[in-house]
């Protein structure tokens, strides 16, 4: 139960790191006095429930996990600012995602390895290369060297509105080029570019097999693949409230968590293996959306699979 209650303090620090974006002190101390008023049957019962021990040690995940995330939103600010005022860049970059294709051009996103400004806060950041149709479609992997013209992100104009930037901060994402040159220099091959040549043969396997519309869906759902899905198919999930069957989150991870164990019965697997075996396959599965906050996810809901079954 201790690791249990360690993740769910971690999870807490960077929701609301994310989402009240202050420090998560004040309720803290508010916490600690409301706990001196209660009465003493409700402690005892808090006590039996958390140690100690437990209860600090939950206390300073808590409490790095926000401060994680405020140094991580403060960084990135002060990247945006050192960037509004540059307008041509050249960069050297690695391609890490698929294309998404929109009417008049494909978007990547690449990962900086250099770039012709003296800045260094753009080192090996993540941003979104827009690339004409007419040029050669890039793969996950090619080490590319691109010139083009720099953009930030548009922020929320009105209220309600959607705010842009904001989306790309939780990507990971700093900005955007329009490209009006691309080379590709060389190909990276390590596991992650052999994983990610698995999620293109499911995709084109999809498309081969299936007409566009259904094809797009089960890419979608199967590898959280969604940029060849309509808009209006994206607000139908929405209006229906199945999102999450778009993209990698906590239920599809207990999902194929799910199936693992499936697998681990049939075949008798020993116990004392069953925790690697689902965190490598957990790893992999994750490894398909390329994102710290579900690889953390998947592997918590693995664990906790894990431990249910050791202890059956």
């Amino acid at each position: 139960m201790t690791l249990f209650y360690i993740t769910i303090s971690y999870i807490i620090g960077i929701l609301w790191g994310l989402y009240v974006k202050t420090t998560i002190v004040p309720f803290l101390l508010i916490l600690f006095i409301s706990y001196y008023f209660l009465p003493k049957n409700v402690k005892r019962y808090i006590h039996i429930i958390f140690s100690k021990k437990v209860f600090f040690l939950c206390i300073i995940i808590l409490l790095f996990s926000n401060f994680q995330i405020a140094y991580k939103q403060k960084q990135y600010h002060l990247t945006i600012q050192a960037m509004k005022q540059v307008e041509e860049v050249e960069i050297l970059a690695k391609v890490v995602s698929s294309p998404t294709e929109k009417t008049y051009q494909y978007t990547y996103e690449i990962e900086i390895q250099q770039i012709s400004i003296e800045s260094q806060l753009m080192q090996n950041k993540k941003i979104l290369l827009q690339v004409k149709k007419q040029e050669r479609i890039l793969t996950y992997g090619e080490i590319i060297y691109v010139k083009g013209n720099w953009k930030i992100a548009n922020v929320q104009r009105n209220f309600g509105g959607f705010d842009y930037q904001q989306y790309l901060q939780t990507q990971g994402i700093y900005g955007i080029v329009k490209a009006e040159e691309v080379q590709v220099i060389s190909k990276e091959r390590n596991m992650l570019f052999y994983i990610q040549q698995i999620a293109m043969l499911i995709k084109e396997k999809l498309y081969l097999l299936f007409p566009k519309k259904e094809a797009a869906t089960l890419a979608g759902i199967l590898i959280g693949d969604t940029s060849n899905l309509s808009k209006e198919t994206e607000e139908k999930f929405r209006d229906s409230s199945l999102s999450h069957m778009l993209a990698v989150s906590r239920k599809s991870c207990s999902l194929c968590n799910a199936r693992h164990n499936l697998f681990i019965t049939k075949n008798e697997m020993p116990k004392k293996y069953y925790a690697i075996w689902i965190n490598n396959s957990s790893g992999i599965f994750c490894t398909f959306n390329r994102s710290n906050s579900i690889c953390i996810t998947c592997l918590f809901y693995g664990n906790v699979w894990a431990n249910s079954h050791n202890s059956s």
